[in-house]
């Protein structure tokens, strides 16, 4: 995972008192994910393991939630939507879903 590449790439909201929040945007370089201390796996020993590509997947269906959607091209929802009885959303996107700061 990664911050996005963009002039804004975060937004972080607080609540100032009852009823009053406040928010902004901003631009970070780096984001890490840690926990506790660095040194504490040097004696673990793993039994089991997933693919790296399946960790970012994971990570980013708990992360971005648009990641969730099944995403499908229009000629399958053509063909999806009758067989489903569902209706077909289209979206026009110009920019990644990942970037959350908007």
């Amino acid at each position: 995972m990664h911050v996005p590449d963009a002039t804004l790439n975060f937004d972080v909201r607080w609540q100032i008192r009852d009823g009053l929040r406040g928010a902004d945007i901003g631009f970070c370089p780096k984001m890490e994910l840690c926990a506790g201390k660095q040194d504490i796996l040097q004696d673990a020993k793993f039994t089991e393991a997933i693919p790296q590509a399946e960790a970012l997947h994971t990570l980013m269906l708990r992360f971005y939630k648009s990641a969730r959607i099944n995403w499908v091209s229009l000629e399958e929802a053509l063909e999806l939507a009758p067989a489903q009885q569902k209706p077909i959303h289209a979206i026009s996107i110009s920019g990644p879903l990942f970037d959350e700061s908007c």
